[in-house]
């Protein structure tokens, strides 16, 4: 990549790093926030169904692999839900030491962990298994089994885990839009230069022939949490993006858009929340 295609690198601008300092006060009720706004229903919301379907029908794509990483998985294991045939072991990884600690509960079976059976259980339709007590229990358990190392990433950073890796597999939902750490009052193309770097630095974590499995709101500028207690929703600015921009990220860092596939989806009553859409990615990378 030559200099003039490479993304601006945004992370030492003293803005963004009060934007970084502002997010960090909050990140101790983040996890918990965000688990309230968009997973305490009795079904998966419109958006996690879509995402979830496109799992598995394309995580077949990615054959038999030795290890699959969720990067930027937040609170939520759900993700991993569909995997569970056609990868070894799973690591994941979060900026919030909160989200991790969400995570291992659930691995524990804490009493504090959340529960996750409505959407295994739609895991299991999806996947035409019949979702009876005990298959989300294995199905559970099997993922449990597999889910090993717990690592920070900052997908600021070069190198999103503080070494150099790549892994065969890589799953990143609803995360470069979060890690881009955009402003209120940044122009269209302030936010997407800041979610160029980010997408340039996770796509260095895919190795050669190895798949990209994505997620991200579609055409907004903030999404919303609302705090435990409370019904005043909590802004969080977005980058703008749409299929067109992935388009352009993933051809210029090295993925092949011919056995790609690349989806803009549209959703219809989560306006409200700041999603009203969504891109969702299935892509090799060369």
């Amino acid at each position: 990549m030559t200099d003039s295609t490479k993304p601006k690198q945004l992370t030492k601008d003293p803005v963004v790093a009060k934007l970084v300092e502002d997010f960090d006060q909050d990140a101790t009720t983040f996890s918990k926030n965000y688990l309230r706004t968009y997973y305490s229903g009795s079904i998966p919301d419109p958006d996690e169904q879509e995402v979830l379907r496109f799992c598995v029908q394309n995580y077949p794509k990615m054959g038999r692999v030795d290890n699959f990483l969720e990067l930027g998985c937040g609170p939520t294991i759900h993700h991993l839900l569909p995997a569970v045939e056609y990868a070894n072991t799973f690591e994941v990884a979060d900026y919030l030491p909160d989200c991790i600690e969400e995570v291992k509960l659930w691995k524990e079976k804490s009493n504090n962990a959340h529960d996750w059976s409505v959407f295994t259980k739609f895991v299991l339709e999806c996947e035409g298994i019949d979702p009876t007590l005990d298959a989300i229990g294995i199905r559970e358990n099997l993922v449990r089994s597999k889910l090993g190392n717990f690592n920070h990433c900052d997908l600021r950073n070069p190198a999103p885990l503080g070494i150099a890796r790549q892994f065969p597999a890589v799953g990143c939902f609803y995360t470069t839009e979060q890690a881009s750490m955009v402003g209120e009052d940044w122009s269209k193309d302030q936010r997407r230069d800041a979610w160029l770097q980010v997408m340039s630095n996770l796509c260095s974590v895919v190795a050669p022939g190895g798949w990209l499995f994505m997620s991200c709101v579609r055409n907004s500028d903030h999404y919303v949490t609302y705090e435990v207690g409370s019904d005043t929703p909590h802004r969080h600015p977005l980058p703008i993006v749409n299929e067109d921009d992935f388009s352009a990220a993933l051809k210029q860092f090295g993925f092949d858009l011919a056995r790609s596939e690349i989806a803009g989806v549209k959703f219809v009553g989560q306006e409200s929340e700041g999603v009203p859409g969504a891109v969702l990615v299935a892509a090799l990378k060369k």
